[in-house]
């Protein structure tokens, strides 16, 4: 407890060691080697409380302006904390912490910024953010059952499906009900944020915005403030981009596929990138975590002991995250992924097909609670063993799967099982993945497809090429910086804290290669 209260506080001398790195970088004018150093511009990062995006955005700033603090600005993101809403006595604890433990990131940060925005909380709140409360009171009464909160616009500003994702994230909890305080008092940080963003990006002259994420109200709404006023935004939240702009129409930091099928049609030498997919592919389906599933503790092809229930014909629903943000991408037909699975759930008793669910890999242990839930729900629901693997599904004979975004859509479609989605998902370019626009049309999908003739060489064709394009697809740039991101994420996620030297080991040879900046390059030109 001691030592946690101490690295909360306190940096530690994993976290030192690269402030001392990044402070060498402009003591000894590394950034004048590039072309990249533009002393008129104004860059803004977030303060983002992690080590791997305090060395990436240093050497992003190192390139961008020389490490020149004058010109880059902070903007203090901490705001809302996990589990905070349990009792009056968290809630009150946290607001009086929140600016005591941003000021160790601050202080980090300062190496290469110069100046804060603005802070994200205060404690003073409910004095200047009065008027906020009170809108923010009228609102949350305002919420009828109907619409809910993440269809919201305040002031030409779409906050709704931010502040849905940030109650999900933070509270936690699976879905959101209109009536809690917790919701008001998302709402109010919402309208505070909007305000001083908009303030902030109105009366200075940015022309870049460095993020990690766009979902969550710290991160969105800002995002959201600067691509309106014309600010050129940049999120490093992707596993498969290193850096990627967003603009007005595409606003999510997740990898778009809306062209996959399209460019795929215009490459060279496309029977060799097919081969080059199935190889890697055939790779994941032994069991191997791929770069594609590194955000998984452990693979759903690593086969287990667990004998494989009776699923011939049955669909299979596969499970998110609960507590994950449902809005990653762009669209999604229902609020969260609680209210998509009750639903699902309802329609295929209806309509008397057989189905199992499948849990997420990656589910937090707060999962348990809500699967809980959901067998005191749907007394006769199927809940599968996770061990159990696809291939062992699709051998016993499953007539689909049912996800909103997942990554098994490509993975069936490889097996020539057809997926049915309900949200923007990178396999929309395809046919192989059914994508209902309405909810309507899901439902509609579940029933018909048990009935609905699929060519299964063309879907086994489309996944490889969409596994090409999505997971391959890369300059040789490109391919050689993700490698070293990857690498300096990991050592970030597993490091010694009394180790002073790791960070700067996987940090270094992302600052020394030229890969960052060709990167930079082409973003900004």
């Amino acid at each position: 407890m001691i030592t946690r209260i101490k690295n909360a506080l306190f940096p530690t001398r994993f976290e030192v060691g690269i402030r001392k790195y990044l402070k060498g970088l402009s003591s000894s004018g590394a950034g004048s080697r590039n072309n990249l150093c533009v002393q008129s511009k104004k860059l803004v990062i977030e303060c983002v409380e992690d080590p791997y995006y305090y060395g990436i955005f240093g050497a992003v700033a190192n390139l961008l302006v020389g490490m020149n603090k004058n010109h880059v600005d902070l903007i203090v993101i901490r705001c809302v904390n996990v589990g905070e809403s349990r009792s009056l006595i968290h809630f009150l604890k946290y607001r009086i912490l929140n600016p005591v433990l941003s000021r160790k990131w601050i202080n980090l940060y300062r190496v290469f910024s110069k100046d804060i925005a603005y802070k994200s909380c205060g404690y003073f709140e409910l004095f200047t953010g009065l008027r906020d409360l009170i809108r923010a009171f009228s609102i949350w009464r305002g919420l009828n059952s109907g619409s809910g909160i993440a269809d919201l616009s305040v002031d030409g500003v779409l906050v709704g499906d931010l502040i849905n994702d940030t109650y999900i994230r933070f509270k936690p909890s699976p879905t959101v009900p209109k009536e809690d305080w917790y919701l008001l008092f998302l709402i109010w940080q919402a309208l505070l944020l909007l305000r001083h963003a908009k303030k902030y990006f109105s009366t200075n002259k940015v022309s870049y915005f460095l993020t990690s994420y766009s979902t969550y109200i710290h991160h969105g709404i800002p995002v959201r403030v600067a691509l309106q006023l014309g600010v050129r935004v940049f999120a490093m939240g992707n596993y498969f981009e290193s850096i990627k702009q967003l603009n007005l129409s595409d606003h999510t930091h997740t990898k778009s596929g809306s062209g996959y099928a399209s460019d795929f049609s215009m490459l060279k030498d496309q029977e060799q990138k097919v081969l080059e997919a199935e190889m890697a592919l055939k790779q994941r389906f032994s069991g191997v975590v791929d770069d594609g599933l590194s955000y998984m503790r452990k693979s759903p092809y690593k086969k287990g002991d667990k004998a494989v229930p009776d699923v011939n014909g049955a669909y299979i629903i596969f499970l998110h995250d609960f507590y994950d943000s449902p809005h990653v991408y762009k669209n999604i037909l229902f609020p969260d992924f609680y209210q998509w699975v009750c639903q699902t759930i309802d329609v295929l008793n209806k309509l008397a097909i057989p189905f199992f669910i499948k849990p997420h890999p990656n589910q937090v242990h707060a999962g348990e609670k809500v699967m809980a839930d959901l067998t005191a729900r749907f007394p006769q629901v199927r809940i599968l063993d996770s061990s159990i693997t696809n291939i062992q599904l699709v051998d016993a004979g499953i007539i689909g799967a049912l996800t909103v975004y997942g990554s098994v859509a490509h993975e069936m479609a490889y097996m020539g099982i057809p997926t049915i989605a309900c949200g923007d998902n990178p396999h929309s370019s395809f046919t192989f993945c059914l994508t209902a626009k309405t909810i309507k049309e899901y439902f509609k999908l579940i029933k018909e497809v048990p009935l609905m003739d699929f060519d299964r060489s063309l879907m086994k064709q489309e996944c490889l090429q969409f596994f090409y394009m999505h997971y391959l697809h890369n300059s040789e740039d490109e391919k050689e910086l993700l490698k070293l991101l990857s690498r300096y994420r990991l050592t970030c996620n597993s490091h010694d804290d009394d180790d002073a030297d790791a960070g700067v080991a996987s940090l270094g040879p992302i600052v020394n290669s030229p890969f960052l900046e060709r990167r930079l390059n082409r973003g900004l030109n």
